[in-house]
């Protein structure tokens, strides 16, 4: 029973749970992506430091962030993920979120 009870929560943790379109929303425990340019340019270290000085953009962005275009074949397996959220992210997709289908 006491070996079960682990499986059980060691499968729990390890649930593939999506957070497609994050923006500034990266809750703990799931794989937050996004693709928005604030998100990609915070990557970018030259960019950061002269964002820095002048200030040119809001990147406030989270780190953790996943990148990676929702209009393009995911990089995990078809039949892993458990859980998809999303918020006001697929209907600006315009018909092009075939790979989100395929999860």
């Amino acid at each position: 029973m006491l070996l079960k009870l682990c499986y059980e929560h060691t499968k729990k943790v390890q649930d593939m749970k999506l957070n497609l379109g994050c923006g500034f929303q990266v809750p703990d425990g799931w794989i937050n992506v996004d693709y928005a340019f604030g998100a990609r340019f915070v990557k970018i270290p030259f960019f950061r430091r002269l964002n820095r000085k002048l200030k040119l953009f809001d990147l406030d962005w989270n780190q953790r962030i996943y990148l990676h275009d929702l209009t393009r074949k995911f990089p995990w397996r078809d039949g892993t993920v458990d859980v998809i959220y999303s918020s006001h992210t697929l209907e600006q997709l315009h018909g092009r979120a075939r790979p989100i289908i395929s999860c």
